[in-house]
């Protein structure tokens, strides 16, 4: 059945597999016909909307920074909706020197600045009602972790500090593991599937979960060329207090036991490195 609907949507096929792996909702081939490579998304024909959506953003993010992927074309085939975007050969960061995730981090937060200035949604954030409902999932759920009063408490004295903040147009899930290195060492952004508007402070609650700290300070000193203002701080704490708890429910809606012991464990680490958020900066930037 799928090799009928990537036979129709590609001529010259060659070769194709399933990409495994990752979190993404959508079903994920890389396609080679004999000319090039593709990503092939297939999702269900009722997510039309949304493919045209991402298909259409994703030409933004590309016209800013080339080393991106790039949308090709969308539609529906049968029972399916698609996106076909470009496929980038190059290699995930790892086993790098401090030195190289540092130079990469810069890169990133370079490049995301960039990304921020594409599309303002000025005033009509929900961040706040967005990160409370998050908030209140946790709550709810049976997977909270020992010891969690110290970190709500923080979290009901500072969430009105989301309120009315700014919003961007984001990739929507910015951080190392949405990264290549291509051949020639340019970094490349990959897997924009999760395009929306988010606050622009908001993706760095995601370097706490997924970036070594190399990277992660690179990241935040690439943004904001070395001057984070005061200001950042206190929100980038909130949206690791919530956003790590909050991951763990994710996790136990997606996933199974492995993904969600992970996830409470970033989540005790988030709150050690926040000394359970006594800290405003996070130990391993002042370090």
């Amino acid at each position: 059945m799928i090799f009928d609907v990537i036979d129709a949507l590609f001529e010259d096929l060659s070769f194709w597999e399933n990409l495994k792996g990752g979190f993404s909702d959508d079903d994920k081939y890389l396609v080679s016909t004999y000319q090039s490579s593709y990503i092939l998304r297939l999702s269900d024909i009722s997510e039309l909307d949304r493919k045209k959506y991402e298909y259409e953003k994703m030409k933004l993010f590309h016209d800013v920074y080339p080393y991106s992927s790039a949308s090709v074309s969308y539609g529906t085939y049968k029972n399916y909706s698609y996106l076909i975007t470009s496929w980038i050969e190059g290699k995930h960061l790892k086993r790098l020197s401090d030195e190289e995730y540092y130079r990469y981090g810069i890169k990133a937060g370079e490049i995301q600045k960039e990304f921020s200035k594409i599309q303002d949604f000025q005033n009509s954030n929900d961040a706040y009602d967005k990160y409370l409902n998050k908030l209140n999932k946790y709550l709810e759920s049976d997977c909270r972790i020992e010891n969690d009063d110290v970190i709500l408490e923080f979290i009901y004295k500072n969430i009105d500090i989301l309120k009315d903040r700014p919003a961007v147009l984001a990739q929507g899930d910015y951080h190392i593991k949405n990264m290549l290195i291509t051949e020639t060492g340019e970094l490349a952004i990959i897997d924009f599937d999760r395009i929306g508007k988010e606050d622009p402070y908001e993706a760095f609650y995601k370097m706490q979960l997924f970036e070594p700290r190399p990277f992660a300070k690179g990241h935040l000193d690439g943004y904001f060329n070395h001057e984070i203002p005061e200001t950042f701080w206190k929100i980038q704490a909130v949206y690791v207090a919530i956003g790590t708890l909050s991951s763990i429910v994710w996790a136990q809606e997606n996933f199974g036991k492995r993904e969600v012991d992970k996830m409470i464990k970033r989540a005790q680490q988030a709150a050690l490195d926040y000394q359970n958020y006594e800290l405003t900066i996070p130990e391993w930037y002042s370090r």
